[in-house]
């Protein structure tokens, strides 16, 4: 299966750690009591035979939806009991195995470079998906577009998370590296001035600091606390009531608010096509990262703008810029794409939000749902549910656990049965009020 192995080993490594090992031979014992000609084991020993066996010696960390995927096979085979045990060894296994991994010498750069190339994979996948909805759409049924599309979708979901994981892992990273700078202090005893701001918002920050300026040192952004949420978000068009009860659901911008979108949009397309055309793709970068800060309206408008006229890619970066923006703003860019009709694209901003730091999803998965938006906020925590663990997953609870319980527990049953009982356990664990008991 393309795309498996996770990352090459480092070239300059000379023993693969530990926790890498021991993460390998549980998956290799896991596989072992799996029918290779049956299932997910034997499609990805099929497709990627290479990937497989370098994954089960260790040289290579499989994503965490190629591992998910074998637990389906685990379940299929061996029953849920057996694939809730494996997959919470596997859990903790995986956890500790890639942090390890991306300590080592050389993890950063390999790291980062695999993002780079899993998100233009992403940005390939999902043009492959529209063009496949486009032909089976001007057509009668036919069964071999269908299954195409149906592949097409499963893969886009897969390199979503596994988008969103590699994120998250750089982000550890970039903060690691800040704070051993930080440490860092000259001979002369005074700390050596880290020189420019660098904003929350980036790919590769990920909401990890508000403003680093140097000669002050990093400092942590400002979390609202959950029960504050509503009260301290910003008001205006920009926010296109993302705050507040079912009544302030966006019903869709005015007429006047519409077309100044569509006519800074019209502009920022024209600037884009000259700049892809003169190879200036530093430059356009550039402005789509400063598109991501405008009103929710004009972005969600820039976004169809941009597929429309051939910008698919530049569409899936900004996108994964305004994945980053802090927890309001998100939000009500994901209630703009909606309130335009651009659905499939609001629930690739929430999939992609899972990488930021977990205070700011309880944040932004409760503005949802004070919204009215609880499909949204129910998408965002199944996406979180996918990519991170059932305890980090009922640490989200605890935000406001009379909404956040019930709502974790609807997006984790909508994603398996597996995952519900996982989630529901985790969060019997640590004292949640209204969990059901186990059955």
């Amino acid at each position: 299966m393309r795309g498996m192995a996770d990352l090459p080993a480092p070239a300059t490594a000379r023993q693969t750690p530990g926790e890498v090992r021991a993460y390998a031979s549980e998956l290799l014992r896991l596989t072992s009591r799996l029918d290779p000609d049956d299932g997910w084991y034997a499609l990805f020993a099929t497709h990627d035979p290479d990937g497989l066996s370098d994954c089960l010696a260790g040289r290579e960390i499989p994503p965490w939806d190629v591992v998910a995927s074998l637990l389906q096979d685990v379940t299929q085979q061996y029953g849920h009991a057996v694939a809730d045990q494996a997959e919470s060894r596997l859990r903790s296994l995986h956890q500790a195995a890639v942090a390890a991994y991306d300590a080592h010498v050389g993890g950063g750069t390999v790291l980062r470079d695999r993002l780079a190339a899993a998100v233009r994979e992403r940005e390939e996948t999902a043009a492959r998906v529209r063009e496949l909805e486009s032909a089976t759409a001007g057509r009668a049924a036919d069964a071999a577009l269908g299954t195409d599309l149906t592949w097409a979708r499963d893969y886009l979901t897969r390199v979503e998370a596994r988008c969103a994981e590699l994120t998250a892992r750089v982000a550890v990273l970039d903060a690691s590296e800040r704070e051993a700078a930080h440490r860092e202090v000259p001979v002369g005893g005074t700390q050596a001035p880290r020189k420019k701001r660098m904003r929350s918002g980036g790919s590769r920050f990920a909401g990890g600091v508000e403003d680093a300026d140097v000669t002050g040192g990093a400092q942590p952004a400002p979390v609202v606390p959950p029960g504050d949420a509503e009260a301290a978000a910003p008001r205006g068009a920009r926010f296109a009531g993302a705050v507040g009860g079912p009544a302030a659901r966006p019903t869709g911008p005015g007429a006047q608010e519409l077309a100044d979108a569509t006519a800074r949009a019209a502009q920022a397309v024209t600037q884009l096509t000259q700049l892809r055309r003169a190879d200036r793709g530093g430059e356009a970068h550039g402005l789509l990262s400063a598109a991501a800060g405008w009103s929710a309206v004009q972005l969600a408008v820039l976004v169809g703008e941009l597929q429309q006229s051939g910008l698919g890619a530049d569409a899936g970066t900004l996108l994964w810029e305004a994945a980053t923006l802090p927890a309001a703003e998100f939000a009500a860019a994901v209630g703009a794409l909606s309130a335009l009709g651009r659905h499939e694209d609001g629930v690739r901003l929430l999939r992609q939000g899972v990488s930021r730091p977990l205070p700011q999803i309880a944040e932004a998965a409760l503005i949802l749902h004070r919204a009215g938006q609880v499909a949204e906020a129910t998408e965002l925590l199944a996406a979180l549910i996918r990519s991170r663990t059932p305890a980090e997953a009922a640490q989200i609870a605890h935000a406001e656990p009379g909404v956040l319980v019930g709502t974790l527990l609807e997006a984790a049953g909508a994603v398996s049965p597996q995952h519900y009982r996982s989630v529901a356990n985790a969060m019997r664990g640590t004292a949640l009020p209204g969990v059901p008991e186990s059955t």
